[in-house]
């Protein structure tokens, strides 16, 4: 709202089946920074499948984001069918790893976090397969609020990662980084 424009969307080198976006927040008021929505593509992967993929930026703890949280995890729940393959949370969700907020996908147990996965398979192991009762100290150093989620029961297996959008990858685009992972069957 200060310095860059917001806004959230999804790009993908084949067709969408199906679109749609919602507010995943109560205020629905396009000049308020409370106000926060969400896009959803469903896209048919050639020998693959059908993929949801949801792009978001969700307010901070403080401002509604276990509420968004919710919002958003019953919207995927309702958009992932028989035949979707899999379904990707992607986004800005402005809470730091190891948070209250990041907490809610730990405990929820429905969704892993792809950028750890690759990037630090102890500490990934430790707080999603091992439930470390100390996986918050776990993510300790670990700066990030954007974050790309994948639905555990899908095929889909991350095999690379990086940070993006650096003064060294891209450019600065925001406030902070983005995350690029690669995925394969």
């Amino acid at each position: 709202f200060d310095r860059y424009r917001e806004g959230i969307a999804i790009l993908s080198r084949h067709a969408f089946r199906k679109t749609s976006a919602g507010y995943v927040s109560e205020s629905q008021d396009i000049y308020s920074i409370h106000a926060r929505k969400a896009v959803m593509g469903q896209i048919d992967v050639p020998h693959f499948g059908r993929v949801n993929v949801f792009s978001v930026h969700l307010s901070w703890w403080t401002d509604g984001f276990a509420q968004q949280f919710e919002q958003l995890r019953r919207w995927a729940e309702e958009k992932h069918t028989a035949q979707t393959v899999a379904t990707l949370l992607c986004g800005d969700f402005n809470v730091a790893a190891g948070s209250d907020g990041y907490g809610l996908f730990v405990e929820a147990r429905e969704y892993d976090d792809q950028y750890l996965k690759v990037q630090n398979r102890a500490a990934f192991d430790q707080v999603f397969r091992q439930r470390s009762t100390h996986w918050r100290g776990i993510l300790t150093h670990d700066g990030r609020i954007d974050y790309v989620w994948l639905r555990k029961d899908s095929p889909l297996k991350a095999v690379a990662a990086r940070e993006l959008f650096t003064d060294q990858d891209y450019g600065r685009v925001s406030d902070h980084t983005g995350y690029l992972v690669e995925f394969e069957l």
